[in-house]
């Protein structure tokens, strides 16, 4: 597989390359200068695809959509990309380099001072940010037909605000246009940031602009009460919470709101679309009104004021050590190959400009050490920058690099020298929920952040099956594995020395709820209906692709065995949920995130529907084999227990399917739940593949699996 860092590229098109910021499964992000005619140099960023994806059609296709719709972007509340460009057969986007803040860290940086925005700076917000999303719903082609441009991905993280107060909307990589039917997405796709989905986007329903309404509506929610709206235990939660729950009243959870407020923002959150504004340009203009007659004046230079309140000084420390970073590459010769780390936009996240957060251990430009780091930069062989070459300009905005991620980053890599690798290779298994190569793709940021931790070199490897994970810790062929729920239950049966050393999150959460699916046209009202239905199983070692479902079969009465058509294992989630999209069979078991992230290996989802709820399963356990140098035990431990992507990496979570967003400290009773569940419904002892032989011969396989959410609960 290649690696996920390669050589510091010189320059790429007429942009003199000064380091690497970030690298990920799809592209990597540098840190340049443009020299101009007549002397004249700007900072920008450089977004190229990987070299070796570059000959991939999807992956170039994905890097481009963004492209499409900058190219006919231009409105002062919107970021801009300057040029697309193409070198030594690879696509690069040259984009605007802004210093700020995203709205997120904002809000974050209020909430440690205990109070709240205040109310001037959050309707600027709004309003700004409104009239970013009216310019590209109001968006043309060439012939001057209407596009029907949709965001789908208005969030705290896709809002940037300046120094000065002006807003900058980001982030159109997931926006859906009345385009070509080649250029389409799936239909049924869930896109954006699941804490601020329209009830439509929910729902898998045809979206138009009023969906970022909704959306918008929710960012100034959050901004006026402190609160989070929508954000729930688990996904389906939210999920539901969005489609189904009241919105707390503002004026309960902040007395000095005005009423007219208040009146816009639950108009921007109707649940039923026609009830909210109708464009983004009327809910600017209900924002304006209501702050008139609040007596509000929510200009750019009262939310300036907030900002440099708020941020200020987080603000000019990394200003400073970027400044330090462009001076001495004119003045000072050097290289460094910096420690690679995973480039947000593989999870379809905006890289923003704001200002770090402030963590105790994690150092960063405020720690001092930036400016002392940040001198060995350029080659003394280093030719001059290459003659202007022809490439394609367009215009609008998509993504802008975040000046504290420039600096933060920096720092990591800069502060010390690549950590020393040396003793034996640590191996770490997972089980085959992705394509081998694509797992290793998703996983290789937490691979180099293990090895920056532990200083040892580490090799993550993928079983060919869940049961060939199980024997291989058992035998002491890994020193650790990620096991999912039930194999963690089997192989500890088994092996009793098998030990917990923590357990993964993914998005957030620590637990996943199994599902029952079914098509949205069956008959079935209940589990109970499914008797005499053909159901599609996963891996029988899976918890909630087969012994939940099994389990929720028996409980209403349906003997999995005896009384279904048949019976077939498809291999992973993603095949489950393709097979039942595809009528091989009438009903899947799965966990929620494998629904809900469904649209990225093609699946319709919009033509499935949550028929119950089969339980709740724990995420897969870090185990250690009884093998395993306890030294070694307690070092990879700590590192995984201690990793925090946001801080780490640079990003909300690892992978854009995997999402992993941490782990913490679990033990052998972290499982017990479980364990009572399966036994209070208990497998026959003829279970499995082999009970029900004439029914469940698996289907073949592609040459290629397509790509799965984890198949492991």
């Amino acid at each position: 597989m290649p690696t996920a860092r390669g050589p510091l590229p010189k320059q790429l098109g007429r942009y003199e390359i000064l380091e690497r910021l970030a690298t990920g499964g799809m592209a990597e992000i540098f840190l340049a200068t443009e020299h101009g005619v007549a002397g004249l140099e700007r900072l920008v960023v450089v977004k190229r695809i990987l070299p070796h994806l570059a000959i991939h059609e999807s992956f170039v296709e994905m890097f481009l959509r963004e492209a499409r719709f900058a190219a006919r972007l231009n409105h002062p509340n919107i970021v801009q990309i300057y040029e697309l460009g193409q070198d030594a057969g690879a696509f690069f986007i040259a984009m605007e380099y802004i210093e700020g803040t995203s709205v997120r860290d904002l809000m974050a940086q209020a909430d440690r001072a205990a109070r709240p925005l205040p109310l001037a700076a959050a309707l600027s917000i709004a309003i700004q940010a409104s009239a970013g999303a009216h310019a590209a719903h109001e968006l043309t082609d060439a012939q001057g037909r209407p596009l029907n441009l949709v965001h789908r991905d208005i969030s705290p993280h896709n809002l940037m605000v300046t120094g000065a107060g002006h807003v900058k909307l980001l982030d159109f990589g997931v926006a859906k246009a009345d385009v070509p039917a080649a250029e389409h997405t799936q239909t049924g796709e869930l896109k954006g940031k699941l804490h601020y989905l329209s009830p439509e986007q929910c729902r898998h329903e045809p979206l138009d602009r009023r969906s970022d309404i909704f959306a918008l509506g929710i960012v100034l929610w959050e901004m006026l009460s402190g609160r989070r709206l929508f954000k729930r235990e688990s996904e389906l939660e939210t999920l539901q919470a969005i489609v189904e729950s009241q919105v707390p009243a503002l004026r309960d959870l902040r007395d000095d709101l005005p009423r007219s407020v208040e009146r816009v923002v639950t108009t921007a959150l109707a649940r039923d679309r026609a009830h909210r504004y109708q464009s983004a340009d009327s809910l600017r203009r209900a924002l304006l009104g209501a702050a008139e007659a609040a007596g509000v004046n929510p200009s750019a230079d009262a939310l300036a004021r907030v900002v440099n309140d708020l941020c200020g000084e987080a603000q000019a420390r990394t200003r400073s050590a970027v400044q330090e970073l462009v001076r001495r590459s004119t003045t000072i010769t050097g290289s460094v190959d910096t420690t690679a780390v995973t480039d947000p936009a593989a999870e379809r996240e905006t890289v923003t400009v704001g200002a770090p957060e402030e963590t105790p251990d994690a150092g960063g430009p405020h720690s001092g050490s930036a400016p002392t780091r940040l001198q060995r930069l350029r080659s003394p062989h280093a030719p001059a920058p290459r003659a202007h070459r022809r490439t394609w300009v367009v215009r609008g905005g998509v993504l802008v690099l975040s000046l504290a991620l420039a600096a933060a980053t920096a720092w990591w890599a800069l502060r010390e020298p690549a950590p020393v690798v040396s003793g034996p290779t640590i191996a770490i298994g997972f089980a085959p929920s992705l394509d081998r190569d694509l797992l290793r793709t998703e996983l290789e940021p937490l691979r180099l952040y293990l090895e920056r931790r532990t200083h040892r070199p580490l090799r993550f490897e993928v079983a060919a099956s869940y049961r060939e994970l199980g024997e291989l810790l058992r035998a002491g062929g890994l020193q650790f594995a990620l096991l999912p729920p039930n194999l963690y239950i089997e192989t500890h049966r088994i092996a009793p020395l098998v030990e917990v050393c923590a357990i993964a999150r993914y998005g957030g959460g620590q637990g996943s709820d199994g599902v029952l699916l079914v098509d949205e046209a069956s008959t079935a009202q209940s589990v109970a209906d499914l008797r005499h239905k053909r159901f599609c199983y996963t891996d029988p070692e899976s918890t909630t692709g087969y012994l939940l479902p099994r389990a929720a079969l028996r409980r209403a009465g349906v003997d999995p065995d005896r009384e279904l058509a048949g019976a077939h294992f498809s291999g992973n989630h993603l095949q489950a949920l393709k097979d039942l999209s595809n009528g091989l069979c009438d009903a899947i078991g799965t966990y929620s995130n494998a629904y809900l992230t469904a649209e990225q290996g093609g699946i319709a989802v919009a033509k499935l529907r949550v028929l119950a709820v089969t339980g709740r399963s724990p995420h897969e356990a870090l185990c250690a084999a009884p093998t395993t140098d306890p030294v070694d035990r307690a070092l990879v431990t700590q590192a995984l227990i201690t990793f925090d992507p946001q801080r780490d990496l640079g990003l909300r979570w690892v992978g854009k399917v995997q999402r992993i967003s941490g782990f913490v400290p679990g033990g052998d009773a972290d499982y017990d739940a479980l364990r009572r569940a399966l036994e209070a419904t208990p497998e026959p002892a003829a279970s499995g593949p082999a009970s029900t032989a004439p029914a469940t011969a698996a289907a073949p396989q592609p040459a290629t699996a397509p790509a799965a959410a984890p198949s492991s609960r």
